[in-house]
């Protein structure tokens, strides 16, 4: 039977003993990305995107926001190059340490506005990423790279892209709260699963389209987990049937529910999460102002941080060896990120 977990509060004297500092602001936090070696974090907020040495949260390097405005930031895996993107540019810059300081390599303008999301494919050597309704590939150089794909398939603007370890396969989120997952093999995209989802009735009886926005692998590469407007997802790809084209998350076995709910039970949207890179867990960040750490062994909530009603938690992020969790806080806090160890996090179950 398909395992649904439910999450509810019963007060917000439960959040307030969990979660530390309550900030009364509105608004939505910063996107953030790890450097390779969890030296540095790339935090985009307002106008431009700054670096903060991760051990002192001490700004060392400002960019302006890239062409057209606002930009995000993604290391390559290597850490020797970021790329910066908005909806209409990418641009990708060389870094170099000792002092920190980056040079402009290349800028891409994708054929159609709206670039949604990039990913680095984990060789480093060329990145994904979503423009319109469907993906392109670039390599460092800006340069197209010849890949191919089944342009039949209008992926309803595909959100934030993710590679699994091994570079082979690409699970795309999309508007519509479906997922694409894809396998590359000698430069063609297959596509192995559509996973999709109905619309759904809100607490106020109109009908709701889930949405994705995020979504991140298992540490061994044989599960997914997405964020949508009213649950985490967790799709266990090794139990599905290789010939299953077309998988129903609302009803498969296969799936995995966590839902997230307000104390006075509102679904909430979940914005983003990530998963550990070695243990059964996930972080998540939701528009309800909290930060929530899950088990996914045992579906429960072990660790909930309220940032505030009103604030959109746009991004969490596990260090790349796993000890620590950044988040972004919101414009003119005393810091750009907060960063909190796992020990501290077990602590608390």
């Amino acid at each position: 039977m398909r395992l649904l977990k439910r999450v509810f509060f019963a007060s917000w004297l439960i959040v307030f003993a969990l979660a530390g500092t309550v900030h009364a602001q509105d608004g939505e936090t910063g996107d953030i990305s790890w450097h390779p070696d969890g030296t540095y974090i790339a935090v985009s907020h307002e106008a431009q995107v700054e670096i903060v040495n991760a051990a002192t949260i001490e700004v060392v390097q400002s960019f302006p926001a890239a062409e057209h405005g606002l930009a995000y930031a993604r290391w390559s895996p290597d850490g020797n190059r970021i790329a910066f993107f908005n909806e209409q540019v990418l641009e990708i810059w060389r870094v170099s340490d000792n002092p920190f300081s980056a040079t402009l390599e290349s800028i891409i303008h994708p054929d159609a506005i709206l670039l949604n999301a990039i990913s680095w494919h984990p060789s480093g050597e060329f990145l994904a990423f979503g423009a319109g309704s469907y993906m392109n590939f670039s390599n460092s150089a800006g340069n197209r790279l010849d890949i191919t794909f089944d342009e039949t398939v209008n992926l309803s603007l595909p959100r934030e892209p993710k590679w699994d370890s091994t570079g082979e396969r690409l699970a795309i989120p999309r508007r519509d709260g479906e997922v694409e997952i894809w396998q590359l093999e000698d430069q063609q995209l297959t596509r192995l699963y559509h996973l999709y989802q109905d619309a759904y009735l809100d607490s106020h009886g109109y009908w709701e389209n889930p949405t994705s926005r995020t979504v991140d692998w298992s540490p061994e590469d044989d599960a997914i987990a997405f964020g949508t407007k009213r649950d985490i997802s967790i799709v266990l790809l090794r139990n599905l049937d290789s010939a299953q084209l077309y998988v129903d998350i609302s009803s498969d076995d296969s799936v995995e529910h966590f839902e997230v709910a307000t104390e006075d039970y509102n679904r909430v949207s979940v914005l983003t999460v990530d998963w550990h890179p070695t243990l059964n867990l996930i972080a998540s960040g939701s528009d309800d102002g909290t930060v929530r750490i899950w088990d996914v062994d045992s579906g429960e909530q072990i660790h909930i941080i309220n940032l505030g009603e009103g604030v959109s938690v746009n991004s969490v992020a596990w260090s790349p060896d796993g000890t620590r969790l950044a988040y972004g806080l919101l414009p003119g806090s005393e810091n750009l990120v907060e960063i909190i160890e796992l020990a501290d996090i077990l602590e608390t179950e």
